[in-house]
């Protein structure tokens, strides 16, 4: 199996909800039905 690693923030620099909010990974998550 093959994995990649993505970085959406950092926990220790960042609050989680900033990462959520502001991370371009998460933002693609957050609206994956509007990918296909």
């Amino acid at each position: 199996m093959n994995q990649k690693e993505l970085s959406c923030g950092n926990i220790k620099e960042q609050s989680l909800s900033d990462i959520w909010s502001k991370s371009e990974i998460m933002a693609n998550i957050r609206n994956i039905d509007k990918i296909s």
